[in-house]
Order: C-alpha cells, then sequence, then structure tokens
C-alpha cells in the first residue's frame, strides 16, 4: 500500500506543462490502514477503527484493541441509539482512558466551513493531528483524515487525504461500501460527498444533524481554528468542447496532473504507468440530492487488471477523487444496451420499462449503491402506466435487482 510522507514536507512537482509548490500537512507519526473487523455494518467498528487509526497518528504507540475501544465506549455512552450503543462522547472517554486527551467538535450549522476549518487547523498547526470524522453522515461509517496539502503560493488548501475505517468489500447498514486504500479528494468532493452531518440517528438524538469530528490535542491546547480558502482541481476541458467519455479517457492523466496529484509519486507512477479505458458517464447525486454527473475512468494495467480509479466532474473534467487498489482486479464494465437487455428479462407480467441511467445515490434504496466509483445502471419499471419502482443492474456483474418506488435513485424520481 502506498503511504504518504510521515512528517510535514515541501514537494516541488513539476510535470508537463504545470509548475506547483504544494505544502504536506500531515499526522505527527504516519498511518497505515487499520480496517475494522467483518461484521462492521449497523456497528462501532468503522468508528473504532478510525480513531485507532487517529491513536497511532498522534502518539506514534500501538493502538488499543478494536473490542477494548467498543466495549469501553458502549459503557461510557450508556443506553443509546448510536450504532453498538458508542456514541462520540463514549468514544472520547474511552480513547482517554487509553491515555489520550480527545475532544469532539459538534458544531450545527448551516454548511460545513466551521467544522472543515477545524479540520485544516488541526493538522496545519504544531499540534499535526489527525481528524476522526463519519462520511456521508452514516453513524457506522467512520475516516480518518491523515493529510491535507496547500498551495504554498496562494495559501488554498487543494486537497483532503483519509483511510476509511470500514473492512474492505463491506457496506455500511445503509449499503454504501467502505473504501480500501488511501483516499484524494479534492476540497470540493470532500465537502459536498463525504463529510456531512449525521443523519442515520434518531431525530432526538442529540447528535443528529450535527458535523462532528474528533480529534486529540494535548491538555489546555488552545483550540487552533482559522478560515481557510479551497480550491477546486483546475478543469482540463477547452472552451466550447462537448464532454464524451472518450475524452474523459484521454483526458484523466491531464486531469490528474493539473491536479497536482504528482505530488503522490507512487501512485502517480503506478497510474501513469497503466492505461486508462473509456469512462463510464454518471448521472449521480449528491448526497444533498442536487444532480452530480461526473466520469469514472479505470486505469488497467498490462494484465488487464484495474490498478486504480480516477473520477473527473462532467463538465469540466477537473479531478474530483482518486483511489489506486492494494490489489487490481478484473476489468467488468457492463454495456447500457446489456444492461437493458438483463432489466427486461426480470420484469413481471404487465411491466414496462422506460429509459435508464447510470447512476449512484447515496440515499437511495440500492445495495448496489456502495461508492460513487461504482456506479450502477437503474431502469425505471411502469405498470398500467404508473411509475411502479426500478431496475438496478450493477456495472461491475450484471446483477439485477428491484427497487421499490421509495428506494428509486432521485435522478429517476418523478
Amino acid at each position: 500500500m502506498m503511504r504518504h510522507l510521515p512528517t510535514v514536507a515541501l514537494a516541488l512537482i513539476v510535470s508537463g506543462n504545470v509548475s506547483r509548490a504544494d505544502i504536506e500537512f500531515t499526522t505527527r507519526f504516519p498511518v497505515n490502514e487499520i480496517d475494522a473487523s467483518p461484521g462492521a455494518a449497523n456497528t462501532a467498528k468503522s468508528f473504532a477503527a478510525a480513531a485507532r487509526m487517529a491513536h497511532v497518528g498522534f502518539t506514534g504507540t500501538p493502538p488499543p484493541d478494536e473490542a477494548t475501544i467498543i466495549v469501553q465506549c458502549a459503557v461510557q455512552t450508556g443506553t443509546s441509539s448510536w450504532p453498538g450503543s458508542c456514541d462520540p462522547t463514549g468514544m472520547v472517554k474511552a480513547l482517554d482512558a487509553v491515555g489520550g486527551s480527545w475532544v469532539n467538535d459538534d458544531v450545527v450549522s448551516a454548511d460545513s466551513s466551521l467544522s472543515v476549518n477545524a479540520q485544516v487547523s488541526h493538522l496545519t498547526s504544531a499540534l499535526h493531528t489527525p481528524n476522526v470524522v463519519p462520511l456521508f453522515g452514516h453513524a457506522d461509517h467512520w475516516a480518518v483524515n491523515y493529510a491535507i496539502f496547500e498551495d504554498s503560493l496562494t495559501g488554498d488548501i487543494t486537497e483532503f487525504d483519509f483511510f476509511d475505517g470500514g473492512p474492505a468489500g463491506e457496506r455500511d447498514g445503509s449499503r454504501t461500501g467502505y473504501f480500501n486504500g488511501p483516499q484524494f479528494t479534492d476540497p470540493t468532493t470532500w465537502k459536498s460527498v463525504f463529510f456531512k452531518v449525521i443523519t442515520t440517528v434518531p431525530v432526538t438524538d442529540r447528535f443528529y444533524n450535527h458535523y462532528l469530528n474528533l480529534w486529540e490535542p494535548p491538555p489546555g491546547f488552545p483550540d487552533p481554528r482559522v478560515a481557510y480558502t479551497y480550491r477546486a482541481s483546475p478543469g482540463v476541458l477547452g472552451a466550447n468542447v462537448k464532454p464524451t467519455a472518450a475524452l474523459a479517457r484521454d483526458s484523466a492523466l491531464r486531469a490528474l496532473d493539473a491536479a497536482g496529484f504528482a505530488r503522490h509519486p507512487g501512485e502517480w507512477a503506478m497510474l501513469s504507468a497503466s492505461t486508462p479505458t473509456l469512462a463510464q458517464e454518471v448521472r449521480g447525486v449528491y448526497p444533498d440530492g442536487r444532480d452530480w454527473d461526473y466520469f469514472v475512468v479505470p486505469f488497467v494495467n498490462r494484465a488487464n487488471l484495474v490498478v486504480g480509479l480516477v473520477q473527473l466532474e462532467h463538465d469540466t473534467l477537473r479531478f474530483q477523487m482518486a483511489t489506486v487498489l492494494d490489489n487490481p482486479v478484473p476489468l467488468f464494465k457492463l454495456s447500457s444496451s446489456d444492461a437493458l437487455q438483463a432489466a427486461q428479462r426480470a420484469l413481471r407480467a404487465g411491466e414496462s420499462i422506460g429509459p435508464g441511467v447510470l447512476t449512484w445515490d447515496p440515499a437511495a434504496g440500492s445495495a448496489e449503491a456502495s461508492s460513487p466509483m461504482l456506479p450502477y445502471y437503474e431502469f425505471p419499471v411502469y405498470r398500467a402506466g404508473q411509475p411502479i419502482g426500478s431496475q438496478i443492474v450493477h456495472s461491475e456483474d450484471g446483477r439485477v435487482r428491484a427497487l421499490t418506488a421509495a428506494q428509486m435513485s432521485r435522478r429517476l424520481q418523478p
């Protein structure tokens, strides 16, 4: 697995026609990925794994074991609707019991700016403390933000890096997949997709609809929170040029280059030595319900195995997110016509099918909505001219699943 730099480092990167100076701010000690044990959905395992990684990043000492942290968190929390009866207050107390000085930022705000500024402050200050945060607003899906990048010339924040605490190959209780390996996102993607208010606990819970962030300052250390400016990655699509799947494929490395992705030498070498394949054009949905159109470009090695995925914004082809896989996987992309035929074969008597989309919606009821970089085909289904649901066809293996009207992607709902 590729590792980030263990200390604050200045990287002068010159690649192609792009010259930039980026400063990496990261944890005091290197953070390697710690995955929760299997069966993490609707439990505190992902939360515990993210906290354990943060403990290592701040103290440089071995983390407490998963079972101990979860049990102690439940004891400290008491009766709770949180997964495993382990809420942020209980986790702070459980970590303090093994030699920490943790606090939980609990913010009620109309947007994430205050909380995201705090995250950056924790890493860029003299603390170099990681951030333990929920992903997608799910109480059983947590990550550690271990690094951010800043443009040394402008002071703009340009990237957030994180490890997901969930076990690879599994999905949380809301059917969103846990990520494996280091994840690299631009600030806009971090704020609009991943770092969201908690919504999967009852509305009566004290943390419902709050931005949460656990971090570890020394006792008495003043909160270093200040405001920052954030810069989305630059677009690479020329004026009056229509974005296409082929153009996204051909522009993927250029988009990575323009975003300064060469600041990650190992990952950049892996992707630049691989071959981008035809992009998937996705009509997705942001967690807040807005339309989100983007491309996903798989990169394959000489054995035609996928070694990484790069996500680009649809209208600009700017970099949004990338991951380099620890273990390459076979390339399989179902065509839209094959997906339509599979969906039609699954129809019941009296049902008909409408035009579908390749989509991803974290709030839909699809078991296939595991990651925005793993989209799925969805086709509306009608009976007597009335919409009754949809047929999901997984783009990776062709599995078909029927959804009710209430479970459909928001891109298909009337």
